[in-house]
């Protein structure tokens, strides 16, 4: 399976269908569901990571296949036995498989979050996510200009070694908050497509309790991991692009995290 849809993968990488332009005529108004979700649905995106330098990594790119595979039925929020979609990535490099769920309704879309936007989790050495508490979440909020996505969420690890620093106790807190931005121009297959831009931010804060100082206590300034996304009406997301973050304390211990851009090449939906 994972070949042949590398395969299609490759053969779609000789055409990118997708760029930016300035034309205003737009075939579709920023109006109704901007994730269509049925199962069948499919999007290839080509995806370019970023080096520590914040340059594409050209010789890193790759392809992830999005289709919807099945449906389920969960409560999400507050809303009781709605039908979810479950929607699986296949990668044409040595990445693993991954899968997520989601639910559209006029509000917006949210994810089950088995991981945060633009930060696959590894921090200080260790895997913050599998401490935090990730459920459904208001990704995109079609009717509001902000609101939060992931209210904050503070987590202690205690005696945890780092490289020139010792051992130390950490407090980080955690927050997604969105915001909608601008609408942009975007030629898909042909067409001009409007895309309405949406920000997602995970603000990382915290504290580090150093042992070799003394048992010193010291702020980590505020790191934001940036994701710009661009909807479409009846398509999906046409583009995406996370900037690299650096988080930890400067001139002690800092870890940088590596951001991509991600361009939608082809689609079909229904």
């Amino acid at each position: 399976m994972k070949k042949i849809s590398y395969l299609l993968l490759l053969a779609m990488s000789m055409a990118i269908f997708t760029s930016c332009t300035s034309s205003n005529n737009s075939t579709n108004p920023i109006t109704g569901n901007q994730f269509p979700l049925s199962t069948g649905n499919y999007w290839v995106y080509d995806v370019i990571p970023f080096d520590s330098t914040g340059a594409p990594a050209q010789s890193s790119e790759y392809f992830d296949s999005t289709y919807v595979a099945s449906t389920s039925v969960e409560n999400v929020l507050t809303m009781q036995g709605v039908t979810v979609f479950n929607v699986n990535h296949i990668y044409s490099n040595s990445n693993p498989n991954t899968s997520e769920q989601y639910y559209t309704n006029s509000d917006g879309i949210y994810n089950k979050f088995n991981g945060l936007s633009g930060f696959n989790g590894n921090l200080f050495g260790i895997n913050i996510l599998d401490s935090l508490h990730l459920d459904w979440m208001l990704y995109i909020d079609y009717n509001n200009s902000t609101w939060t996505s992931l209210a904050p969420q503070t987590i202690t690890f205690n005696n945890i070694p780092l490289p020139q620093v010792g051992n130390v106790d950490l407090s980080i807190t955690f927050t997604m908050v969105g915001t909608k931005s601008t609408t942009k121009q975007f030629t898909i297959q042909g067409s001009n497509i409007t895309a309405q831009g949406y920000i997602s931010t995970i603000k990382i804060t915290g504290n580090i309790k150093v042992f070799s100082l003394a048992g010193t206590i010291i702020p980590i300034p505020e790191s934001d991991i940036v994701t710009n996304a661009y909807y479409a009406s009846g398509i999906g997301l046409i583009y995406s692009k996370t900037d690299n973050a650096t988080i930890g304390l400067p001139g002690l211990y800092s870890t940088t995290i590596l951001g991509s851009v991600k361009t939608l090449v082809r689609y079909k939906v229904q």
